[in-house]
């Protein structure tokens, strides 16, 4: 059993190196599908399966249903499907198995959720909610700004550097998923707050974490000098850590959270709400939908339709109020 477990940790590694080497998917894409593939390995293991070469697709079918019985949210499980299939079809491709078995097995229906946005107040009070007399203030709001300026991703903005930053022509050049590059512009209020927190604060982060691990490199515990996260030292990166290294994903989204309670705003504020209230601000207001695909960095404008949904949800509340015959 210990040996089918160490060969199909082999072909979950050997796929997902395809993954980073060749599609260029992203490194949170790339953890969830290991995710996925080893929950099935497991739970075949556990019906004395050795391996994924199967007669069909039944066994994935009786594994969806075992993860929906556990409570599994639908959508996680359209994403371990897509994961297996994607892994099958890999697998097939390079003869480790027999034939693709998974390429019929029909996605579990999804129904579209619409997304959740702040109103434009809300967003202004969460946008001055950080006190930039105190420690990190100017940072956090500089952070905010741009996460709704640019609608940016959360690794997108952790990830941004210095030499993708131009305040003369308020732009900024964004690594999206797949190590797709866009440039998105930003308005004076976010250049100001970011004019402030370079010229003030940055400078003390990034001398904190060259005190702490020279050209920012982080330090193991014995003391060797580990490789920076994703690709870059900290001393490229415009938004530093109160040590001087590059910001977690965790950290934005607490972050996040703590400025919505500061600004009391009710229910879970996520950066990914702010990204949600930019596009759909964007569409209210009279942005095309092509336009706010480009400035999201969404591969397909079907991706972007959910906001028009939305932004047609909010025009039939002002027909109801307003119309003498609604």
């Amino acid at each position: 059993m210990a040996q089918s477990k160490d060969h199909n940790s082999r072909l979950i590694r050997a796929f997902l190196d395809y993954l980073d080497v060749e599609a260029g998917v992203s490194p949170n894409t790339l953890s969830a599908y290991g995710l996925d593939l080893r929950k099935f390995s497991a739970w075949l293991r556990s019906r004395k399966i050795s391996g994924f070469d199967l007669d069909d697709g039944r066994l994935i079918l009786d594994f969806l249903d075992s993860e929906r019985k556990r409570g599994l949210a639908v959508h996680t499980r359209s994403r371990r499907l897509s994961s297996i299939r994607m892994f099958v079809r890999f697998l097939a491709s390079e003869n480790l198995i027999r034939g693709d078995y998974a390429s019929t097995i029909v996605y579990p229906q999804i129904w579209k959720r619409l997304p959740e946005f702040l109103s434009t107040e809300q967003v202004t009070a969460l946008i001055e909610a950080p006190d930039r007399s105190k420690p990190l203030g100017l940072r956090d709001r500089a952070l905010l700004e741009m996460y709704y300026a640019t609608g940016a991703r959360v690794t997108e903005l952790i990830t941004l550097t210095l030499k993708g930053l131009n305040l003369s022509l308020n732009y900024a050049r964004l690594m999206g998923k797949g190590t797709k590059e866009r440039i998105v512009p930003f308005g004076d209020e976010a250049r100001n707050a970011l004019s402030g927190y370079l010229a003030e604060e940055r400078p003390r982060l990034e001398a904190t974490g060259a005190r702490l691990a020279p050209n920012g490199a982080r330090l193991a515990p014995s003391g060797a000098r580990l490789a920076p996260r994703g690709g870059h030292g900290a001393s490229e990166l415009v938004f530093l850590s109160r040590r001087g290294r590059r910001l977690t994903r965790d950290r934005i989204f607490r972050l996040v959270r703590h400025y919505a309670r500061s600004a009391g705003i009710r229910g879970s504020v996520s950066p990914h709400v702010l990204r949600h209230s930019f596009a759909t601000h964007m569409l209210e207001r009279g942005a095309g939908l092509r336009v706010v695909q480009e400035l999201l960095g969404h591969s397909n404008v079907t991706t972007t339709e959910i906001y028009t949904h939305l932004d047609q949800t909010r025009l039939k509340k002002v027909h109801r109020s307003y119309h003498p015959r609604a």
